[in-house]
């Protein structure tokens, strides 16, 4: 069994676009926190869902946070996602103007 830490995707997703940020390898689990930044003066609304294998995303049963309001001075951090292989997290923002980071530890 190998353990890897390391930075697992990064993303600034356009406006109103659900962009994939990662996606768990085959044979893997993935134990992972995403941070959220509004690069912007204007207050931004974002979404956050971990989707099972080859699924489409909804919005109202997957998500971490859904059109949660996000801040230039006020980023987000959701920790402790657990996630199994091929499961993505899926991430949007409203304006375009939120960077995504996901770091974490995958083990296989």
């Amino acid at each position: 069994m190998a353990i890897a830490a390391k930075r697992l995707g990064v993303s600034k997703p356009s406006a109103t676009t659900a962009t994939i940020l990662y996606t768990v390898p085959a044979s893997t689990e993935a134990y992972l926190s995403v941070y959220c930044v509004n690069q912007s003066d204007t207050l931004d609304q974002i979404r956050v869902a971990l989707v099972e294998a080859a699924g489409t995303v909804d919005w109202t049963t997957d998500s971490f946070i859904h059109d949660a309001d996000l801040d230039r001075d006020a980023p987000i951090v959701i920790v402790s996602i657990a996630a199994d292989t091929d499961e993505d997290i899926v991430i949007y923002s409203t304006n375009g103007t939120t960077s995504f980071i996901a770091t974490g530890i995958e083990r296989t």
